[in-house]
């Protein structure tokens, strides 16, 4: 894969678990994955909270991103808003227009940062749950099923993640 630059994320707000946005039908949009420090490979899947508040640092300025609730077309999705010196930018559905409008007001350039690069965030699909007595797998198994969407060798990719009997990672 590409690499990318990676940014120091600070959480400076938990926010709330909400059931219904949670394990609802719109759950897909409120979680993100992050790879295990202890397991190579391992990647867990941590929820976008209601209310959560990040902080990350871009040419030497503090944005600070907060994570609100907004109604779509396709169910209740998070929503972001960017602020930085005193500047605002608009509820945005993208977590990418809200970072970048709000760097175009401070810095007055086109210059486009990566929301997801600098929240952390990917969005993963759950498709279906299996259980197993596997400590290495986390307790998954048969019939668990997720995809996400990324960028591999220049190219918009959908990968499909599932456990039959090992597991399988195709696109």
């Amino acid at each position: 894969m590409p690499k990318h630059k990676e940014y120091a994320v600070t959480l400076i707000s938990p926010g709330l678990i909400v059931d219904t946005l949670h394990y609802g039908p719109s759950c897909y949009s409120w979680w993100i994955s992050r790879p295990s420090e202890k397991r190579e490979n391992l990647i867990f899947l941590h929820p976008i909270r209601l209310n959560m508040k990040t902080l990350v640092t871009l040419k030497g300025q503090d944005f600070i991103i907060e994570v609100v609730k907004i109604f779509s077309n396709y169910g209740q999705i998070p929503g972001y808003i960017c602020k930085c010196d005193g500047i605002q930018g608009e509820l945005c559905e993208s977590l990418t227009a809200a970072v970048n409008s709000v760097y175009k007001k401070i810095f007055h350039t086109n210059a486009k940062y990566s929301g997801p690069a600098v929240m952390g965030k990917l969005n993963i699909w759950v498709l279906g749950i299996g259980k197993s007595n596997k400590n290495e797998w986390n307790f998954a198994g048969t019939g668990y099923k997720t995809s996400f969407i990324y960028i591999y060798q220049k190219q918009r990719c959908v990968f499909v993640q599932e456990l039959e009997d090992d597991c399988q990672v195709t696109d």
